[in-house]
């Protein structure tokens, strides 16, 4: 489980270490658990993504299923 491991990397820095992550999670064959607040993030390393909005699941999917203008949140 990550945590919002590359909030404080720049953008260079965030792109080599999340492909090293995307790497060895594949070559090991072990699931990952990322939690971020960045989309962007969760849509370019998850294999399905949970979208969470005060403690509740707003959306859950493909990253290629999520719409462009993305979730708003539920009340």
């Amino acid at each position: 489980m990550l945590d919002e491991s590359f909030t404080a990397l720049d953008t260079e820095s965030r792109q080599s270490v999340q492909e090293g992550f995307r790497m060895s999670v594949s070559d090991l064959k072990i699931p990952g658990l990322v939690v971020t607040h960045r989309v962007a993030d969760a849509l370019g390393l998850g294999d399905r993504v949970y979208l969470l909005h005060k403690d509740t699941k707003n959306w859950e999917g493909l990253p290629s299923d999520m719409p462009a203008e993305g979730i708003p949140p539920q009340k």
